[in-house]
């Protein structure tokens, strides 16, 4: 009976021993697997890490970035407007000086008439032709004027980069060549209707600028 209980024992001992062996090896793997994902989190958190710093220094600069932005959008703002300021300066002088020549040549149109009515052909021609030379000369004015202010606009917006503006400027440029064209045709007209009211023989209304620009 003792032996047995003995033998029992031992038995009983031994399956102990073995659970514990077993739950050790269990443990020590569970410890590897921990160690490995504690290292793996160590790495994810420097990554984090990292990636946090670079975001932070893609901020700053990107702010540094907009402000700089805002500064130089602002003076870009500040030449445009000095430069739309300038524009209609020139426009009004502009318009102011054809203002003035239509006025001249209208009195110097009426002194033809008058002369013709009172048969001095010879004065009339005469101013006919000084009308038609500064016709000329303000023709060849008026376009030098327009490169001139067109080149200078286009030379300050182009370093403003202002092409909104560019295209204002163009359009306002053309708009005041086509009431120069319109002035001149204006005075051609009644040049050639004094040189028919001298000779008595009014040419055709159709054929007058083109007669006169001969």
């Amino acid at each position: 009976e003792r032996r047995r209980e003995a033998r029992h024992g031992s038995g009983a001992l031994l399956e102990a021993t073995e659970r514990q062996e077993l739950a050790e090896a269990r443990a020590e793997h569970q410890l590897t697997q921990l160690d490995e994902a504690m290292r793996l989190c160590a790495a994810d958190v420097h990554e984090a890490s990292r990636q946090s710093r670079a975001c932070r220094d893609a901020l700053v600069s990107l702010d540094h970035a907009v402000k700089g932005g805002s500064e130089e959008c602002r003076a870009v703002k500040r030449e445009l407007e000095q430069c739309a300021e300038e524009f209609h300066c020139s426009v009004g002088e502009l318009r102011l000086s054809l203002s003035e020549h239509c006025e001249r040549s209208e009195q110097r149109h009426s002194a033809a008439l008058a002369a013709c009515r009172r048969g001095d052909q010879a004065l009339a021609e005469k101013l006919l032709r000084k009308m038609a030379e500064l016709n000329d000369k303000l023709g060849a004015n008026m376009q030098t004027l327009e490169d001139e202010l067109r080149a200078e606009l286009r030379r300050s917006i182009a370093g403003a980069g202002g092409s909104a503006l560019a295209a204002a400027a163009d359009g306002g440029v053309d708009q005041l060549r086509r009431e120069v064209a319109a002035m001149d045709a204006r005075l051609r007209e009644g040049l050639t209707a004094a040189v028919g009211a001298c000779a008595g023989q009014p040419p055709p209304h159709g054929l007058q600028a083109a007669e006169l620009r001969e």
